[in-house]
């Protein structure tokens, strides 16, 4: 993965699906049965077809909004939301799976 925002003190969450499954992490610390309440959203999304994955990214970015609690909107207003403040970068071209990020400020959801 190829993603710039990742940086020192960043956190990042990957699922592992089957029991017992391992993680190679390269050294970062790894909180072994953490449960998220709610999957951190937008994220990184893999495919085979870097259109199908651009595709999957923004239909998870758009779900952000649209499912929030701090300000209710309807899905039409997350989608005009998410093409206003969104942004979606390239972050896997080099593997038979290539991926797509997307992300969304949360200060947009703070109250001032």
């Amino acid at each position: 993965m190829d993603v710039n925002e990742l940086q020192v003190g960043s956190t990042l969450y990957f699922q592992v699906f089957q029991k017992g499954g391992l993680i190679w992490t390269g050294g970062f610390s790894l909180l072994a049965g953490e449960r998220r309440s709610e999957p951190d959203r937008p994220g990184m999304f893999f495919d085979e077809d870097l259109n199908e994955a651009m595709k999957i990214a923004v239909r998870e970015a758009v779900n952000f909004p649209a499912e929030q609690k701090i300000v209710p909107m309807s899905r039409e207003e997350a989608y005009s939301l998410t093409s206003i403040v969104g942004h979606c970068r390239v972050s896997q071209v080099v593997d038979i799976r290539e991926g797509v990020h997307c992300m969304i400020p949360k200060s947009i959801f703070t109250k001032k």
